[in-house]
């Protein structure tokens, strides 16, 4: 039996039904009667089908009578939501409320007795069958929530109340039907139960509406309980996820072996003799430092050699074996500076390292360290990289701790030995501000002048070592040794307590062949009493050694001293084997590695800790002073033999030691051929390639340049060799051909790639010596400066972040003269070609280039440096690489519309002898006609609120070229660079020709606005409409809230100029009238135009004039990328507009194809061609990577919804643009050959040098002799129309691959070379005065 309350209310009121209910009625014989035969063995389910069956039988019975009676209407399709919602219903009251199966005869009795009695009410019959559709439609609409929420008590009540409502609405149906039908039936007979119903209705809708109301607040309230649930979790990961996230930040990219010192205590202790340093633990200042129960600071002092960083090891350990009262061991965060490491010479490796250790696993963060973290993020900073900020790092950290020891040893080796003691005095300072634990400090170093002094001031106490403590410790070493008590005290004494002295000189004295013990006492005396004596008595030991061994020593010492970063063993065989500046590389050559280590001695250690290959280990300097000791003057040392001279070399002597064997080494004949550059980097017979690839020229720069080093050095970049140097500085260290950036504070900013700025100095870099400058040896080598800068400066985006593409980057005609291009370095598909200056003529910009067959034509516009004459000159694309690019005069009539320098445009005709064009200046916006000498500004209604400041800028252009010359038309789409001004009025008047200057100007009115303030608008756009025998129109618009391309073009038959300002309207203009209509514009239904920052509005006509071709470009501006979509829509061009219809319609479903990249938006947005077949794309980035896409045209046949995978298609293999690109005027095309095979060309204009203020204001015109960078030149790409193109791949296309590699830029740039806790450097030069250097170096 069910148990529930409202399963015990439920059956309560079924019993209720059966007592009072009238027996004589047919609800009571029909239904009630049934209830006595259910078994109570039964579910409701059961039941409830059964009961379901037995009501679908009798509308399967009825709903045949009614088909014998010629009634069309199907019983079964307008019952089954009855039937199916009772079901659902019932089925909710089994799981929620457990009822009792009878529940389910009565609720399907109840509806079967009423469809028998209403089946004699025909007028009425329809009614009720509805009535019953809307029954069911209710039960299954709020059941759904029901049991979504069985444990909702409220719901479960209303289950109840529903059904009592729905079964007493059947007693009132089966007493209203239970009468004899009238003859004539009245509406107003159904009444009462019409009420009856409209009662029930209301009723069950309250229901569903409570039920709902319910189930959303339960919905609420479980929502909520499970976000506490979650949130709790949620904040365990996300405490876990933060403090990694934290922890990542803190380390800052950072090799983990120089952050983690546990192995490097490790090994110290294990390398400590026995019973020494005990002296230190006992020690009053120590212990006092120790045991008192408040902040303080020790400093221990000792000479070179005397064991300091052993004995700080020994302490760490030590206090890490204590407890507090607690049983808590004591916390130590300890770091070991050293010169010998890239990375802990530097200062803010220390903190990061100190505050790794604070920051233990369990550790709760500081809100002062998420602060910073969360503060470093916000300004894109994904690492720990100022030395401030780890300072307040560690001091936050610190302050969480209750008691603190912070060991540090080696302050002196330091490379920023200034910022690492102002460091710590100003992490004294925090500390001093604010309440905190106690912190013990231990520093460790030499006793110099400027650490005393620094330390002292912030109340440091120093600890010098005794001198007989450290001989105390020196004597527990050697007595085992030595067997002689006075032998023991004769070392001891001479030794002075010096550890590193100790252990060169007690193998020496172990070694010496002495019969008694005076033999070996007099030996002991005739030792070195310094460490500088120490290291020549060592170095002696190597005279015994044959000359050549003698020789390679040399060579060792001066490689591992001299070398910029430490170099593998490997390193320094292939490296010592280069000085002897072999033709090509010869294994047998490289010195055995068992020589190496036995010349290397005592005095240069093979370090196979860390990173490196045990069986390739570094060679370091024992010791910072034995570096010392290998840089200073021999002549004012005390040698005990002067044959030790010769392993002495001075910091210029290995610097062209190390210069000259990386340059021969570059030069080996192997390198001048293609190689795979990933795998030969990873073969070990190139050991020394990316050492000497990158550092070749930082070495030479070291050295006093000589003819035959100017000569090797220029015959090298001559050469196939230096284009192998280069694929491997790309790949290993493309700083080199970084962009840098000056700021403000005088600091440079490293970038991949930007956009370019006048205004901004860009440096670039320039990894070449710069002995090539000097014209004493010649002028190639400052041609090859001078050219290899442009070449980097063009392509910088390729090398420093595609270097498997730099075959793809073309040099200039400037560029092959001075720097070696071999066709095998080159990709064989691609090309490049300048248009010289030819004499006087000086070409400025490419003109048409057409095709005639398999022939392409280019026609050039150049002008004479004498006057404002132009000439056009006529060229051939050739067909190989090898052929020339002759320009050739060319007499015919041509129309042509290019720039004519850095601002103007020309349009018209220009011939030898024959000139009539017009000249345009973007910056004033002025005309000027060479026929008439006429000069035309802007138009007297053209009225802007106030001034307009600065240039316009042209932004496309289009020649109506079905006409002839005497017929010109040609539109020019200019936009305002910047105007500042609080624009209340329209700015869509437009004018023909130019009245005077005093009128295009008015006041600001007082209706401009009374808060005082200034706004800045957005610029104006301008449509120029040039046509012959006429004055220039302008057209002037209101800028939107995107930056807009708006080309106009021209109609083939018509005299009709059309172009879309603004979204959802086009603008037709009458050329003949000068009248301008706008009409709607059907846009992509995807267009999001609220959310652009950039748009082009790309029109074209179909040859016949009735279709135009739509293609929109809209840019969005992400975080950290642009997103580029592109729509091609077919319209029906219709105008003007006949009965009514519109001018567009729609004909095809647009083709849309979304792409993302880095960067920022640019003009221009993209390029396009377009062809009677295709539309081809280039998206940005236009200065490197550059996406081509191509949309196929819908053509006249086609269905209207049809679409094809292949509709969209880009090639296959990358393409990229050079980088000045965007600034050149761009164009591309695509011509088609005999077969399958494409040429894509690009156009670009010359590029002209940076002029301040190059105009001539008496007539607006540009003046002809202003510089150029670049000729005009023409690229290539071949392409083949069956392989090359393939179908859009959404899941690999619609992203550019760095973005979806989620490269860090900045460690992108610094390499995998260049050791990750290094500082790396590298030369730069201006991109506006190629003779302006820079020495950078980057942290």
């Amino acid at each position: 039996m069910a148990s529930s309350p409202f399963a015990i209310a439920l059956g309560t009121y079924i019993s209720s039904i059966k007592r009072d209910e009238d027996k004589e009625t047919p609800f009571y014989k029909e239904v009630i009667k049934q209830l006595d035969g259910v078994s109570q063995s039964k579910s409701l389910a059961e039941q409830s089908r059964q009961s379901s069956e037995q009501l679908a039988n009798f509308i399967e019975g009825l709903e045949q009578k009614q088909k014998r009676s010629s009634r069309t209407r199907r019983l079964s399709d307008r019952l089954r939501p009855l039937v199916a919602g009772i079901n659902q219903y019932l089925t909710s009251c089994d799981v929620i409320v457990q009822a009792a199966p009878e529940a389910a005869v009565l609720i399907y009795g109840g509806a079967r007795i009423v469809l028998m009695l209403a089946q004699g009410f025909s007028s009425c019959f329809d009614t009720m069958l509805s009535i019953m559709e809307d029954i069911g439609h209710s039960l299954k609409r709020y059941s759904l929530y029901s049991t979504a929420y069985p444990a909702s008590n409220d719901i479960q009540y209303l289950l109840v109340e529903t059904y009592k409502n729905i079964v007493n609405f059947w007693q009132e149906a089966a007493v209203f039907f239970n009468r004899k039908p009238p003859r004539i039936f009245v509406s107003s007979i159904f009444k009462p139960l019409d009420q009856k119903w409209q009662t029930c209705r209301q009723a069950l809708q309250n229901d569903s509406r409570r039920v709902k109301e319910l189930a959303l607040a339960t919905e609420a309230d479980m929502r909520r309980q499970k976000e506490e649930e979650e949130a709790a979790l949620k904040q365990s990961k996300s405490g876990t996820k933060l403090h990694k996230e934290i922890v990542n930040w803190i380390k800052g990219g950072e090799d983990e072996n120089a952050l983690d010192t546990r192995y490097d205590i490790e090994d110290q202790v294990e390398k400590r003799y026995k019973n020494t340093c005990e002296w230190f633990l006992q020690h009053p200042d120590s212990t006092n430092w120790l045991q008192s129960n408040k902040t303080a600071a020790l400093w221990y002092t000792a000479g070179p050699g005397c064991g300091k960083t052993t004995l700080s090891s020994i302490l760490s350990q030590h206090i890490q074996s204590l407890r507090d009262k607690q049983g808590n061991h004591y916390r130590t965060a300890t770091f070991f500076c050293s010169f010998n490491d890239p990375a802990r010479k530097k200062a803010i490796t220390a903190f990061r390292s100190l505050a790794l250790q604070l920051l233990g696993p369990k550790d709760r963060i500081p809100d002062k360290v998420k602060e910073l973290y969360e503060d470093d993020l916000s300004h894109h900073r994904s690492n720990l990289t100022d030395l401030r900020v780890a300072i307040e790092v560690v001091g936050a950290l610190i302050k969480s701790q209750p008691r603190i020891h912070i060991i540090v040893d080696g302050l002196d080796e330091c490379q920023s030995r200034d910022k690492l003691l102002d460091a710590f005095g100003r992490l004294f300072r925090i500390l001093s501000t604010q309440s905190h634990g106690i912190v013990k400090w231990f520093f460790a170093s030499r006793g110099e002048y400027d650490i005393r002094s620094r330390l002292r001031s912030l109340k440091v106490t120093e600890l010098e070592a005794p001198q007989e403590s450290l001989k105390n410790d020196v004597r527990s070493v050697v007595t085992p040794q030595l067997h002689c008590s006075h032998c023991v005290e004769q070392f001891v004494k001479d030794s002075e307590g010096n550890f590193m002295w100790t252990s060169i000189m007690l193998p020496i004295v172990k070694g010496e062949t002495t019969t008694c013990r005076e033999e070996l006492n007099e030996e002991i005396m005739k030792f070195p009493k310094s460490l500088a004596g120490c290291y020549a008595r060592s170095l002696s030991q190597l005279l015994d050694q044959s000359e050549s061994h003698q020789n390679l020593a040399r060579k060792i010492f001066a490689i591992v001293v001299a070398a910029v970063q430490p170099l593998r063993l490997s390193e320094v065989r292939h490296a010592v084997a280069a000085c002897k500046e072999l033709v090509d590389f010869t294994p047998s050559w490289l010195p055995g590695v068992n020589v190496v280590e036995k010349l290397c001695g005592n005095l240069i250690v093979l370090d196979r800790c860390g990173k490196c290959n045990k069986d390739d280990p570094y060679l370091k300097v024992a010791h910072k002073s034995v570096q010392d000791f290998f840089m200073a003057d021999p002549g004012e040392l005390d040698l005990p033999d002067d044959r030790v001279r010769k392993f002495f070399v001075s910091s210029q002597e290995a610097n062209e030691m190390l210069g000259r064997c990386s340059l021969s080494y570059l030069r080996y004949l192997r390198y001048n051929q293609p190689q795979d550059t990933v795998a030969m980097l990873e073969k070990s017979e190139h050991a020394f390639l990316s050492h000497a690839a990158t550092f070749w020229y930082r070495y030479l720069d070291e050295v006093t340049p000589t003819q035959e080093l100017y000569d090797n050095v220029v015959a090298f970049i001559q050469s196939g060799a230096f284009w192998n140097c280069v694929w491997v500085q790309a790949r290993v260290a493309p700083h080199l051909f970084g962009r840098y950036i000056g700021g403000l504070s005088g600091g440079f900013n490293l970038e991949a790639t930007g956009v370019k700025e006048e205004a901004i100095d860009v440096h670039y870099g320039s990894a070449l010596p710069k002995l090539l400058e000097s014209e004493h040896f010649g002028k190639t080598g400052a041609s090859i400066v001078h050219s290899f800068l442009g070449f980097v400066m063009e392509w910088h985006a390729v090398l420093n972040s595609h270097p498997d593409s730099i075959d793809r980057c073309v040099m200039d005609v400037g560029a092959v003269e001075t720097i070696y291009e071999a066709t095998g370095w080159k990709h064989p598909r691609v090309a490049c070609k300048s248009f010289a200056v030819e004499g006087p003529l000086l070409a400025v910009s490419i003109g048409n280039i057409r095709q005639d067959g398999d022939t392409v034509s280019v026609l050039a516009l150049g002008h004479k440096t004498s006057d404002l004459s132009f000439s056009l000159k006529q060229s051939f694309l050739p067909s190989s690489a090898a052929e020339g690019f002759p320009l050739l005069p060319n007499t015919s009539d041509e129309l042509l519309d290019t720039f004519c320098s850095a601002e103007s445009m020309i349009v018209g005709r220009v011939s030898d002898g024959n000139n009539n064009y017009w000249l345009l200046n973007a910056r004033r916006l002025s005309v000027q006609h060479f026929a008439s000498d006429d000069f035309l500004e802007a138009p007297s209604n053209f009225k802007p609120l106030k001034p307009v400041e600065g240039r316009w800028k042209l932004l496309s252009n289009a020649v109506n070229d079905s006409h002839s010359l005497d017929n010109l038309t040609a539109a020019f789409h200019y936009a305002q660079e910047q105007r500042s001004s609080k624009d209340n009025t329209s700015f869509m008047e437009s004018g023909y020709g130019s009245d005077s200057d005093n009128d295009s100007i008015t006041e600001q009115t007082e209706a401009d606005g009374d808060d005082g303030t200034e706004e800045q608008a957005a610029p104006g756009h301008c449509m120029l409409v040039v046509i012959s025998g006429r004055e220039p129109t302008f057209q002037f618009w209101k800028a939107a809230d995107f930056e807009l391309e708006a080309p106009c073009i021209f109609h083939p038959h018509s005299p009709l100029a059309i172009w879309s300002s603004a979204p959802h309207e086009i603008s037709i203009m009458n050329t003949t009238s000068g009248e301008v209509e706008t009409v709607p514009l059907p846009e992509p239904a995807d267009a999001q135009f609220p959310t652009i920052s950039a748009a082009r509005k790309e029109l074209r006509f179909s040859e016949a004039g009735d279709v135009v071709y739509y293609l929109l470009y809209t840019a969005t501006q992400l975080e950290y990328s642009v997103q580029h979509t592109v729509s091609l829509s077919a319209l029906e061009f219709n105008y003007p507009p006949q009965d009514g219809s519109c001018a567009l319609e729609r004909t095809h479903l647009a083709t849309t194809v979304t792409y993302e990249c880095g960067g920022t938006t640019q003009h221009p947005y993209l390029l396009a061609h377009w062809t009677k077949e295709w539309l081809y794309i280039a998206l940005p980035s236009l200065s490197c990577n550059t996406k081509i896409v191509r949309l196929r045209l819908p053509q006249d046949g086609e269905e209207a919804t049809s679409s094809s995978e292949t509709d969209i298609q880009t090639v296959r293999d990358p393409v990229f643009f050079p980088y000045s690109t965007p600034y050149r005027n761009p164009r591309i095309k695509v011509f088609n050959h005999n077969g399958d095979k494409q040429t894509l060309v690009l156009a670009l204009d010359a590029e002209f040098a940076p002029k301040i203020d190059a105009e001539d204001t008496s007539t607006g015109s540009q003046k002809p002799e202003q510089d150029i960078l670049k000729p005009p030149a023409l690229m290539t790409w071949k392409l083949d129309e069956g392989k090359d193109w393939r179908k859009w791949d959404t899941d690999v296309d619609e992203k550019d691959k760095q973005i979806m590699d989620h490269k860090n830029q900045y460690a992108m740039l610094r390499g995998t070379f260049v050791d990750a806790g290094k500082r790396f450097e590298v030369p730069v030069r201006s991109g506006l005065n190629w003779r302006k250097t820079a020495f950078l170096s980057c942290a």
